[in-house]
């Protein structure tokens, strides 16, 4: 099963795009769907935010959710400037917003255990690790087992 399948988003109508087989992905997107009014990076994958951007109308907005690993990063402002587009950033959880997350975790308004997808040994690791890099699932993997 595919991971838009799992997440529920056929009923949705989704276009599928497989950015293996396109070489620019943002002007593909683009094309397919006339620009997209809103984009979302959060891998912390400079490539993957700069064709979030390229995959926008004019007008539209992208959102980065956390940082890239390196302190400096190609963004292309050029075409944020070109076509007025709005950019949203958001490192991610406050550590003032911790207490209240753990709280909704304490009285069961949030159950952290439905993004788990795995849980592992430390001697499953060399198996699952190269797995993980696919992303074939959705859900993080967890080690319960020392």
């Amino acid at each position: 099963m595919l991971w838009w399948q799992v997440a529920g988003c056929l009923k949705f109508g989704p276009v599928v795009l497989d950015a293996s087989t396109v070489g620019d992905v943002g002007t593909a997107v683009f094309d397919l769907v006339g620009g997209a009014h809103v984009s979302v990076e959060c891998l912390g994958s400079a490539v993957t935010a700069a064709n979030s951007v390229y995959s926008l109308r004019p007008l539209g907005r992208h959102v980065q959710i956390g940082l890239f690993p390196a302190a400096t990063a190609d963004f292309p402002i050029a075409r944020v400037i070109r076509d007025e587009l709005e950019v949203l950033g958001v490192h991610g959880l406050s550590a003032s917003r911790i207490p209240q997350v753990l709280a909704m975790v304490a009285d069961g308004r949030l159950d952290p255990t439905a993004v788990v997808h795995q849980r592992l040994s430390l001697g499953d690791i060399p198996t699952a690790l190269p797995a993980m890099g696919r992303f074939a699932a959705p859900g993080v993997s967890l080690v319960t087992q020392f």
